[in-house]
């Protein structure tokens, strides 16, 4: 089912505003990891809208998508500029030295110039950073910009495009 320009947008708000919720407010308890966090946000953005909610997956749609999943198989490449994303998109890293390479992050959209994520750390917590903040990072693989081989770009939902 591909959505109306209207449903997009309402979409896009929900999607930030749930994962922002999770910033501000008590986390909910399946929201354990970067990818926990894109599937909530996204399941309680569909809600009551008729579309399904599942994951593409290599074992096919499941109402679980890790990371990789989430990046190959459920979004579309948009730009390695940050500067190109839209509120409700979302920014992937490959980091490989962790057990669970790929890390994403949501961006809240132009006008907001800010990322919420999950830190995967165990027990891990949701931040919410500004974009200057971002790039500013202490450790440079998690800045967004075009010479980080570790950022992997700016990608979209397909159920946006």
């Amino acid at each position: 089912m591909s959505l109306t320009e209207a449903q997009r947008e309402s979409f896009r708000r929900r999607f930030c505003e749930v994962a922002e919720a999770q910033f501000s407010g008590p986390v909910e308890s399946e929201v354990i990891d970067c990818a926990a966090l894109l599937r909530y946000a996204y399941r309680m953005a569909l809600a009551g809208t008729g579309v399904n909610p599942l994951f593409d997956t290599e074992q096919g749609r499941r109402h679980f998508a890790d990371a990789k999943n989430l990046k190959f198989r459920n979004s579309v490449f948009v730009s390695r500029h940050e500067r190109a994303a839209l509120a409700g998109d979302l920014l992937f890293y490959m980091q490989l030295e962790q057990d669970q390479p790929y890390h994403a992050m949501i961006h809240l959209g132009p006008s907001a110039r800010s990322v919420v994520y999950h830190t995967g750390a165990k027990p891990g917590e949701v931040r919410r950073l500004t974009i200057e903040e971002l790039m500013r990072h202490p450790d440079p693989r998690w800045r967004p910009t075009p010479g980080n081989a570790s950022f992997l770009g700016v990608h979209r939902w397909k159920i946006l495009t």
